[in-house]
């Protein structure tokens, strides 16, 4: 997948009664990524940070990225969301999720820096127009005086691929960076929670 640059950027209006039924309080820290155009056409994703404090939001075109510091210095919990171009049409899926996982397996084979120790893609029964991916990297760059203890980026992806503008998607990924004392047991849950906010726009 390529990230799709575009250089005018405008925020959208969402249609909140298309996702899961959230807390209107909830929605004031709705954050937005998109596109529109005079003939009305607009493209966009939107979703709710979870509710945890210190999340630092940083919004660059159309994509958007949020931080939280963890337990160690290097350690942290990260969402971005973005536009992509998709190398393959999302449908049929069969052959959307074949290209994620062949793109994924042969890109880390070469990859100094991260082991790819587990993957897994299939359908997101919740927007048929997505696909859930995992992923386990090993951080092979760290050492510790404690060889016990690995650094691993733990990641969740939604991977959706839009209706009306076929080779056009969105991605959010949410990463959890760790060490083994203090991976986060609730962090598929957590991700679920995040993706359950996830609008995406397009008309």
């Amino acid at each position: 997948m390529k990230f799709l640059t575009i250089f005018v950027v405008f925020l959208l209006s969402f249609n909140t009664s298309l996702h899961a039924e959230t807390d209107p309080a909830d929605e004031s820290k709705r954050v937005m990524i998109g596109i529109t155009d005079q003939s009305g056409s607009a493209i966009g994703l939107s979703l709710i940070p979870p509710n945890e404090p210190n999340w630092d939001t940083k919004k660059a075109g159309l994509s958007i990225t949020l931080k939280r510091a963890g337990k160690a210095t290097d350690e942290n919990q990260e969402i971005e969301a973005y536009m992509i171009r998709l190398d393959k049409p999302f449908h049929p899926v069969s052959t959307y999720m074949e290209q994620i996982r062949k793109n994924t397996e042969e890109g880390y084979k070469k990859n100094p820096d991260f082991k790819l120790s587990a993957f897994d893609i299939k359908e997101y029964p919740q927007n048929p127009q997505c696909v859930r991916v995992y992923m386990l990297l090993e951080d092979v760059r760290t050492t510790r005086a404690d060889l016990s203890q690995k650094k691993w980026s733990e990641q969740h992806m939604l991977s959706c691929g839009l209706s009306k503008h076929k080779r056009i998607g969105f991605e959010v990924r949410y990463y959890n960076r760790h060490y083994d004392q203090n991976k986060d047991e609730l962090f598929a849950t957590k991700a679920d929670r995040l993706f359950e906010t996830v609008i995406i726009e397009d008309k």
